[in-house]
């Protein structure tokens, strides 16, 4: 027993129908690719929009300590390592960026201190074992090195966090 979508006796009303089927899987397609690249381009523009930001605050500082010529921190550089390596570079990047914006956060009263001033002991206390909630994910943070100078390069180890 065969069954047949049109007769025979329409062969235009059944090409008709495969080009319009044909129209709705190369759209469904398409929008799957693109789906993709404008997830890329929406991390890389926040990306751009936080070091813009992060530059213009740099200049600022520059020509403050370019006034009085002295060793001043003009710069934070969080450098982000995850524990976890089954994170897909989505989530990574979008948690780094996150990640990063907190901790300039809480070292943004180191810019614009002179560097012989800084406590360097208390610097590291104030991000260790710090709890921070970025998407609804709670991470942990472990300073693993600091580095002083007119730029303060702070490398953290970000590890889950599981309440008990």
């Amino acid at each position: 027993m065969k069954f047949y979508f049109f007769s025979k006796s329409q062969p235009i009303l059944r090409l008709v129908s495969l080009f319009i089927l044909g129209l709705i899987i190369g759209s469904s397609l398409t929008v799957f690719s693109i789906g993709s690249q404008i997830d890329q381009l929406s991390i890389e523009n926040e990306s751009l929009k936080h070091k813009l930001t992060t530059y213009e605050s740099e200049i600022e500082e520059l020509n403050e300590s370019l006034k009085k010529r002295k060793y001043v921190v003009t710069s934070i550089e969080p450098i982000i390592s995850f524990a976890n390596q089954d994170l897909t570079s989505y989530d990574r990047e979008s948690y780094s960026l996150e990640i990063a914006k907190v901790i300039k956060e809480y070292l943004s009263s180191l810019k614009g201190k002179e560097i012989e001033n800084i406590d360097y002991t208390i610097v590291p206390q104030v991000l260790e074992n710090r709890i921070i909630n970025v998407e609804g994910q709670n991470f942990v943070l472990d300073v693993t090195t600091l580095i002083f100078s007119q730029k303060v390069i702070v490398y953290v180890l970000v590890k889950e966090y599981k309440s008990i």
